[in-house]
Formats: structure tokens, sequence, C-alpha cells
């Protein structure tokens, strides 16, 4: 099969040197159950699959069947971790509270309810994945986190960074923790790397809809909603993050990027344009075998049926990272 034929969101592709096989995960979930597929392929074109890999537990503290979105698969010290998001709207945080017409900072405008990313590994890319309990999430249960990945820093401490949902904190938060070698717990508290109304192409969703657009928010608030983080090392020790939000109050979804100029994980992070628009995001960057840097995203964001990856030349500079040349001939997309 090829990408057309694959319905998809939040792509991820493993390049494995091993196997010389590049691995796709996304998210195969159902009514009754939830979990993660891969998909293969030797040369971006031409897939087989899928291949599940990961199952939700039961007895854990996520629904079996509430999903396992957002999943990716790292080599980390000679084994398989998957990062893979889960979730239980059964699981009540905070309650909601009565507020004012215009919820601000940290108000309860609607309930708060069991989000975070969880860590599985495997010895194979093709797993099973398993986590070390089937209770097992990285970051505090009183927070509502997602889009966990994977960073290594150049002396090989290695970090979970993680998106705070704008449903708990309006105006949403990319964060880090570190981790234990091994992956299984954090080694100390979170910290906290920029909001998203920081960006400044981020408009506020209440100040009007686009001409023939819907009312853009009646949610109560200003949310500024904050996924996908990324990172890489730049050629002058720079470190650039894929991240994707909202623009045009809060109607077009968007691949964008922050840049540390330090090197350092915890900044400061500068912002910079998107990288590109039309609905599409939650990019990754990967080393093709033929040594091209591309990045896959997808697109029709929020028509999960129409929703398929795109894959595009890039390269990572010191001011960015810079989109060179859509491959079509192998996504199959238009444009």
């Amino acid at each position: 099969m090829r990408l057309p034929e694959i319905p998809l969101q939040d792509p991820y592709v493993l390049v494995d040197q091993a196997t010389q096989t590049y691995f796709l995960y996304a998210e195969a979930s159902s009514a009754a159950e939830s979990g993660v597929a891969v998909y293969r392929s030797k040369n971006l074109r031409d897939w087989t699959g899928p291949t599940k890999v990961y199952t939700v537990p039961n007895g854990g503290w996520a629904d079996p069947s509430g999903g396992a979105t957002a999943p990716e698969v790292h080599l980390h010290s000679g084994r398989y971790f998957l990062l893979a998001t889960l979730r239980n709207r059964k699981t009540v945080i905070a309650a909601a509270q009565q507020t004012s017409a215009r919820a601000t900072g940290d108000s309860v405008w609607q309930n708060q309810t069991a989000r975070a990313t969880v860590i599985a590994v495997a010895d194979s890319p093709l797993g099973p994945f398993v986590a070390a309990e089937a209770s097992s999430r990285i970051t505090d249960a009183r927070l509502m986190t997602l889009d966990g990945t994977l960073h290594t820093d150049p002396d090989g401490t290695p970090w979970m960074v993680f998106a705070q949902d704008w449903v708990q904190k309006i105006d949403a938060v990319i964060a880090a923790v570190k981790l234990k070698p091994d992956l299984s717990a954090p080694a100390a508290a979170p910290i906290w790397l920029f909001n998203g109304a920081q960006a400044p192409w981020y408009l506020d969703p209440q100040a009007g809809a686009p001409p023939g657009k819907p009312p853009a928010n009646d949610l109560q608030c200003i949310p500024y909603a904050v996924f996908a983080p990324q990172l890489y090392l730049t050629p002058g020790r720079r470190l650039a993050m894929l991240w994707s939000g909202y623009q045009k109050h809060f109607t077009e979804f968007v691949q964008t990027q922050a840049i540390s100029k330090t090197g350092n994980i915890a900044g400061p992070w500068e912002q910079l344009p998107p990288v590109l628009t039309g609905n599409r995001g939650h990019g990754m960057i990967f080393e093709a075998f033929d040594g091209r840097t591309t990045m896959i995203l997808h697109n029709n964001h929020g028509q999960p049926s129409a929703s398929r990856a795109e894959l595009h030349e890039v390269a990572i500079t010191d001011d960015g990272i810079k989109v060179q040349r859509h491959r079509g001939d192998l996504d199959g997309v238009a444009g």
C-alpha cells in the first residue's frame, strides 16, 4: 500500500539502520480497544502493515478504549521505547466550576480528566511494547499532559518533552522532565519552557472569526493550545523545536517552531514563524537512507477520515527549520 491509503494523524517514523527499514507508527484504536500499529517500508513509497505493537492494558489508570495518540518509538541504550498518550475521561482530576462569561488563568471551566504520556519498552521495533506497570505515567497524575517525546542531551541525559493540555492551562505550556537513564521514571521535577501565547502570530481567538467561518470559540476562555514538541540539534549546536498550534482565531492548525540559541533545553526559547500552514502539523524529522533530511506531518487536521501523511525535504539550520521541497512523489498529495 501507499501513504494515500493509510488514514492517520500524528505520524512518526523510526529509521532502523539494523534492518534498513522505515517504521511508521500510528494509533490503532477501536470502540473496544486502543493501541498502536506500525507500517514498514524500504523506500518511503511502498508500505506493508499494519502490525499491532501495543495495546492499552486493563487494570491501569488509563481507559483501554480511550485511545493511544501521538505514538513514537526511539532506540535508546539498545532497546526500543514507545511513547504514547493515554487518557481516562471517567477519572476527573478537577470538576468544572461556575465561572464568569470569560474564564481566565487556571479557572476550571470544564471537567479536567486523566491524560498523560506513558513509556513502554521492547527489544524490537515490532514490539510487543510493555510498560513497567499497567498504571505507569511519567508526569504528575494531577496534570493533563500529552504528546511526550524523547530528547537526549549531547551528554546523554534523557528528557521527556511534553505539552500541558489547554483544557487545564488556558495558555498551554511546553515543558520537559529529566528522566532516569532507563527512562522508567522522572529524575527531577519538570521545567517549563514556554507558553503558547508567546508565539507572536498566535491571534486572540475571541477577536472574531474570519469571513465565512463560524464563531471561533464558545468555550468561555481564550485558549492557546500547544501540541507535539520535537527537538533537533542544529549544526551550530543550537536547539530547534517543532511544535504545533492554531492561528487565525483558533481555526487553522499550523506546523511551527522555536529555537534555543543557547542549545540548552531550558532556553530561552525564541518563537519563529510557522513552517507550514493549512491545517497541517504534528510533524517530526528523520534522516532518510539516501541522506535527505525529511519531515513527516499530517494534513486535514480535525478530519480523521481525510487526514494523511505528507513528506517534505527540510534543512535544519542555525536559524531554524527550512522547508525545501514537497515529496508528492512519495506521499501522493498534490501541490
